[in-house]
């Protein structure tokens, strides 16, 4: 009997959980950190020259449009989604920035590729 008692308190409490998690969703404040770290990374990619990279390019905006959005959100006092957004800019200006590296690195090294075959036309 003790059991059976048991079942639906638990039942009850998995299905108040979510409930409660929404409702106190939007009290999560959005720190400067928050919106530090997305302008950071937005700001390293363009130094590296992420606009001329027309991928990187695309997930440059999407970063600025989602950090823009942000800002919407948190002015309309809707904190959780302006959390999400922030989160989403991150990832776009991490790939951003990722792609930019990328093509920097293929450049170096086709750099010293073009000086080792150099050498080696030195030395034939």
């Amino acid at each position: 009997m003790q059991r059976l008692l048991s079942i639906p308190i638990v039942a009850l409490a998995l299905a108040i959980l979510p409930m409660v998690g929404c409702a106190t969703a939007d009290s999560t404040q959005v720190t400067a950190k928050d919106y530090a770290k997305p302008r950071e990374t937005i700001r390293a990619a363009q130094e590296i020259g992420a606009n001329t990279i027309p991928q990187a390019k695309l997930y440059l905006s999407y970063a600025v449009d989602e950090v823009n959005k942000a800002n919407r959100y948190l002015k309309k006092g809707q904190n959780y989604e302006a959390r999400l957004s922030l989160a989403r800019a991150q990832a776009d200006a991490d790939l951003a920035l990722t792609l930019a590296k990328e093509r920097r690195m293929v450049q170096q090294v086709r750099q010293i590729e073009n000086r080792i075959e150099r050498l080696e036309n030195q030395i034939e």
